[in-house]
């Protein structure tokens, strides 16, 4: 069984797992106990990350993105993220099979589309593909990893930051602004 498990800001502790729920123990439920939040019809959860607002962002298998946000009134609700058609700028695919933050910007891991990234500040989406990326080796992203610069850098730079990017053919290092 594959999972994943962390704390977001307010102290919740979430899992998911592959076959397809997220869920939730912390404060305000009682010790031992787990509450389903997503569940069914989504094709199963492929990934889950952790904004540093409480925002969880859930990476679905078939149906694209799920966040888990604070609304205008205070209180938490489900957003869904879809793929637009073809030729719209958006999330690439709503096969997601992996998510980072790198740089303070999404990354979102796709089976068939390579790598949408959402900048936060603009709202806007960018692609990472074999289309534009000569060595992405497929499509099909399996696994990001963001690596921060190394500690004994001083003033370290965006430049010192890379992305580990897994694929079933094979990796690539992406450090920002070029691949290798």
């Amino acid at each position: 069984m594959s999972h994943r498990q962390f704390c977001n800001a307010t102290l919740v502790l979430w899992m998911s797992v592959w076959f397809g729920a997220a869920l939730q123990a912390g404060p305000d439920s009682c010790p031992g106990t787990w509450r389903a939040y997503v569940s069914g019809g989504i094709g199963g959860l492929a990934d889950v990350l952790s904004l540093d607002d409480g925002t969880l962002v859930v990476a679905t298998k078939t149906d694209g993105l799920r966040f888990y946000e604070r609304g205008a009134n205070g209180g938490y609700g489900w957003r869904t993220v879809k793929a637009p058609p073809r030729g719209v700028n958006g999330l690439g695919s709503n096969k997601t099979t992996a998510l980072a933050l790198f740089l303070g910007e999404l990354w979102v891991g796709t089976q068939d589309s390579g790598i949408s990234i959402y900048n936060f500040d603009t709202q806007d989406w960018r692609e990472v593909n074999t289309t534009n990326t000569s060595q992405l080796p497929t499509n099909s992203i399996t696994r990001l990893s963001p690596i921060g610069p190394d500690p004994t850098i001083a003033n370290p730079g965006a430049t010192h930051h890379v992305m580990w990017v897994s694929t079933p053919s094979g990796g690539l290092r992406y450090a920002y602004g070029r691949a290798d």
